[in-house]
């Protein structure tokens, strides 16, 4: 089972039985955790309802329980009056915790909601954001691809691709293709990282 997209404020007052029900063997260890902004006038402004330092303490108890935890975040570049201190932090905030996968969507105002009456940023400025942003997603990325090869560990087999291999998932959601094998979706097997493409990665069996 993978547990989906979870609000900040929304897991702060479970938090402790969170954690103990990831704990579960049947539950990935994969937390997906929207901050849309490490700055907290920008946060307050989106009217969303966390702070920062709740955020860091969410990911703290998750990494100390389980130490091959997948991160996951969302990010929202270029919100209303978002000044370049307040980008940087966030700039800051993912060097710092290094999600796995970021979503970054760049700001544009909706009809019928408060923001739609705010002052908007010159959609160059947003654009430079987002590409700063994603250069350094990407060399995270990299990095993190990098320190998984020659992984071991158990993976559960998801499905077969359209070629024939098998799609699996280790404990912490990464996924890793397994070629001429006949394992079958719904199995568990020993595995070993071997290499990685751009969006997953490539395995042996082992044992």
């Amino acid at each position: 089972m993978r547990v989906g997209m979870m609000n900040p404020f929304s897991v702060f007052p479970i938090l402790d039985d969170l954690v103990d029900a990831f704990d579960s063997d049947k539950i990935f260890k994969l937390l997906h955790l929207p901050i849309q902004s490490a700055s907290h006038p920008v946060l307050k402004k989106m009217n969303r309802l966390h702070k920062m330092d709740d955020v860091d303490e969410i990911i703290t108890k998750f990494r100390t329980r389980f130490e091959d935890l997948s991160l996951f975040t969302d990010i929202i570049i270029g919100f209303c009056d978002e000044t370049d201190e307040d980008f940087e932090e966030t700039v800051e905030w993912v060097k710092k915790y290094r999600p796995e996968k970021i979503n970054i969507s760049r700001y544009s105002p909706r009809p019928h909601t408060k923001a739609f009456s705010f002052r908007n940023l010159d959609s160059r400025v947003s654009v430079k954001r987002s590409h700063e942003l994603h250069k350094v997603c990407e060399q995270i990325k990299l990095e993190s691809k990098r320190e998984m090869i020659g992984w071991k560990g158990r993976a559960f087999v998801s499905k077969y691709t359209e070629i024939g291999d098998v799609l699996t998932r280790t404990d912490s959601y990464r996924p890793v293709v397994i070629s001429g094998s006949d394992l079958k979706p719904g199995e568990y097997t020993e595995v070993e990282i071997t290499g990685a493409k751009p969006g997953y990665f490539l395995g042996k069996i082992i044992g």
